[in-house]
């Protein structure tokens, strides 16, 4: 079973969907693409392999105005009851999940800002207005356990927008639209500041898409169990979850 991302509309569902999967031995994937773009996978390795050093920072965002027309009607993305938190759970998991892959832990401390910035829309075909329930942008701050500072924004009311950034002790990284910059920490000149650039090669012209679902297939061809899965898809609803309700409650999680 290959999932669109978010797993669920809440982790009750989805906790009941990866037990099912797990009891049942099925192979089970989620479509969290950013972990097949290319450049996420050469950070990917310069972590692993100590490169950047410990982490202190993970910074992105994702935005995209689809939705800041006013006259656009009213669709299920914008219901709470069929497209969960909106922004946080089309885009933010994608962030949440892409925090846990580059820096291989979980968060220890979650907070959240969420806003509605128009409240009512007409309803498709009819000159009926109703209430938008599902957040149009939503910003997070928190901690991981080994203490990397988080902060994620997703929009639908900003220009389209793909980045995130990396500070840790010996280097930090970039990544904005598809291009990768890494800084270097070194003793240099300060009027010539060093700074790496990975241009875009053809292996980036693929489809993130692609790259996952061959990912899938191989797992079917050699009934193995890749990731991400079903258990990376529980986590993400957790946070999302959490994040919804520190937004609602006006509280910070532990």
């Amino acid at each position: 079973i290959l999932c669109e991302k978010p797993l669920a509309l809440n982790s009750a569902e989805a906790q009941n969907m990866y037990e099912i999967v797990k009891k049942s031995g099925i192979i089970g994937m989620v479509g969290f693409v950013y972990r097949f773009n290319p450049s996420v996978l050469t950070v990917k390795k310069l972590i692993d392999n100590g490169s950047i050093g410990k982490i202190y920072h993970f910074r992105a965002r994702l935005s995209t105005p689809r939705l800041s027309n006013p006259d656009l009607p009213l669709e299920w993305r914008l219901d709470r009851s069929k497209g969960g938190y909106g922004a946080l759970s089309d885009l933010g998991s994608h962030l949440v999940d892409l925090a846990r892959f580059l820096t291989n832990d979980e968060f220890a401390l979650l907070t959240g800002i969420g806003q509605i910035f128009i409240h009512d829309r007409r309803i498709a075909n009819s000159n009926d207005i109703d209430k938008v329930t599902a957040y149009d942008a939503v910003s997070i701050a928190g901690n991981m356990k080994n203490d990397a500072m988080i902060n994620i924004e997703v929009s639908r009311f900003s220009a389209g927008a793909s980045t995130f950034e990396i500070d840790g002790s010996l280097a930090s990284v970039r990544f904005a639209n598809d291009k990768l910059y890494i800084w270097k920490k070194e003793v240099i000149d300060h009027q010539k500041p060093s700074t790496e650039f990975l241009p875009l090669d053809i292996e980036q012209f693929q489809l993130y898409e692609s790259r996952l679902y061959a990912n899938f297939i191989r797992c079917i061809q050699t009934n193995t169990h890749g990731k991400p899965d079903f258990y990376d898809g529980l986590i993400c609803q957790k946070v999302l979850d959490t994040i919804d309700e520190s937004i609602r409650l006006g509280n910070v999680w532990k």
